[in-house]
């Protein structure tokens, strides 16, 4: 019996993304075993409280197209905030759209972060389970007949325009909660570990814009 599996150019991508983040993980680890404890301890303080500002200061734009209501944006938090809203759409889990020529800056900061040797261990596993989250495919146009959700920031203030995805995330709209909720753990058990006890001091969970 024979199985014939249909390849796509998007699988290619993802494969590729999978094996750098990989590759980066590892030479992470080496790096951060070639450092001695206390050095290492140095390098990440900086770098995380920088990470954790940065996210802490960068919204995400969060909207629902409904076929019915149209489209209306239905939250303005940070990366920290998404961990809050797991739940928001237990019963409604909708396709996660990612569209072109929209800001995510966000995305820039956490695949910054995992790509530093110097990054916490638990930290970058987690960041690896993020980046390996996006499903890439070819470029196709969201009908308005579609219910999606879509996040990022318009470039455009032009009302009607065509939304094209470029990306999905696996698990739709909870998978992104979850993952944020997983990296919002990470930092608050590396916050205490460091003797931040109160991580609430450093990470903005609650703010909404």
């Amino acid at each position: 019996m024979c199985f014939l599996i249909e390849w796509t150019s998007g699988d290619t991508i993802a494969l590729f993304s999978l094996i750098v983040s990989a590759l980066t993980l590892w030479l992470g680890y080496v790096a951060y075993k070639k450092l001695l404890p206390g050095e290492a301890a140095k390098a990440q303080l900086p770098l995380m409280l920088k990470a954790i500002d940065d996210l802490n200061h960068t919204v995400i734009n969060c909207y629902e197209q409904n076929p019915k209501q149209g489209t209306i944006n239905v939250m303005m938090v940070t990366f920290f905030g998404y961990a809050n809203r797991k739940k928001y759409l237990e019963n409604e889990n909708y396709e996660l759209v990612f569209p072109e020529k929209w800001d995510n800056k966000f995305i820039d900061i956490l695949v910054s972060l995992s790509d530093n040797p110097i990054t916490p261990t638990k930290i970058r596993e987690v960041l690896y389970r993020f980046r390996a989250g996006f499903i890439m495919a070819q470029p196709t146009i969201v009908q308005e007949s579609e219910h999606v959700f879509l996040i990022g920031t318009k470039r455009t203030t032009v009302e009607k325009e065509n939304i094209t995805r470029i990306s999905s995330y696996k698990g739709g709209m909870n998978g992104f909660f979850k993952i944020a909720d997983d990296f919002s753990e990470s930092i608050q058990e590396w916050l205490q570990k460091n003797g931040l006890k109160d991580p609430a001091n450093f990470v903005d969970y609650h703010s909404t814009y």
